[in-house]
């Protein structure tokens, strides 16, 4: 049963779940609550959840896993590490950017301590904090632990790694609510340009644009904006909402943003008909 939940998960991830979830009772009754199979069953569910955007059922299982975790394993264990990130995931995926931002911090802590502060994961979580923090619009805060973490892991991993990418949008989107934008559009430019090459049809190929259109936004003087900023944001987000199911849940959040930066250049632009249309679509769509 178990090997046909790892077969549909990717496919049908609601009939994943009902498999998933028979899985786990058995596993409770036969193994017992505690026993590490009936812990990695209650994961594959809470993926499931997370692949079918019920939140509120993942976050349950994932609150549960965790104190299991930390109780069974101990906070340093790569298990609990695991679960605290899957639980950030969460609560950034349901806009409980602050909530995900105090396990992000631990996350950042245990593994430069474990890891060293140069490790490819330390990065990866300073990346991760890093989003917590623009979300919530602390800039300030999110810019030198992006910025930190893009170094690195250039050095590391090169500039066409995905995890530089991830951190060089982080970076961006940091630089972006400063008011850098000079900065911003030269990284988001090196990432449109990386990821047109890998996923060409990808969602961060729409949202790359979306932002290069903010940053060429952000360097013009109201009354001359770029019109090539206007289709570079209207064609972003539209691409990027197209394949909002491609997604994973907590980088879903990034949409608004996109529809955010539309509102503005029309607010920019002297055309407040249209400023209001789309921060109409914006409430819609939460």
């Amino acid at each position: 049963m178990s090997n046909l939940a790892s077969d549909l998960r990717n496919r049908k991830p609601a009939d994943a779940a009902r498999l998933d979830a028979e899985v786990l009772t058995i596993r409770q009754r036969v193994s017992g609550p505690n026993a590490e199979s009936t812990m990695q069953a209650m994961n594959n569910l809470a993926a499931d959840y997370r692949r079918t955007e019920n939140f509120s059922e993942a976050e349950r299982l994932d609150t549960a896993l965790l104190e299991m975790r930390r109780r069974i394993n101990g906070d340093d264990h790569p298990n609990t590490r695991g679960a605290t990130g899957e639980l950030a995931r969460v609560y950034r995926a349901e806009g409980r950017f602050s909530d995900a931002q105090k396990l992000d911090t631990v996350s950042l802590s245990n593994s430069a301590r474990l890891n060293g502060p140069d490790q490819g994961n330390t990065q990866r979580h300073r990346t991760e904090l890093a989003t917590d923090y623009l979300l919530q619009g602390k800039f300030d805060l999110a810019e030198p632990l992006a910025h930190q973490a893009f170094d690195a892991l250039l050095r590391s991993n090169g500039r066409e790694s995905g995890y530089t990418r991830d951190s060089a949008l982080a970076l961006a989107l940091s630089l972006h609510g400063l008011g850098q934008d000079e900065q911003a559009e030269r990284l988001i430019r090196e990432n449109l340009a990386l990821d047109e090459k890998t996923e060409s049809d990808g969602w961060r190929v729409f949202l790359d644009r979306s932002l290069l259109g903010a940053t060429l936004m952000g360097q013009a003087h109201a009354a001359h904006l770029p019109p090539e900023a206007e289709s570079l944001l209207l064609g972003g987000y539209e691409g990027v909402a197209q394949r909002r199911k491609t997604m994973d849940g907590h980088q879903r959040v990034l949409i608004p943003l996109a529809a955010g930066w539309i509102v503005d250049f029309y607010a920019a632009s002297g055309r407040p008909d249209k400023a209001a249309e789309w921060r109409e679509k914006i409430v819609a769509s939460k």
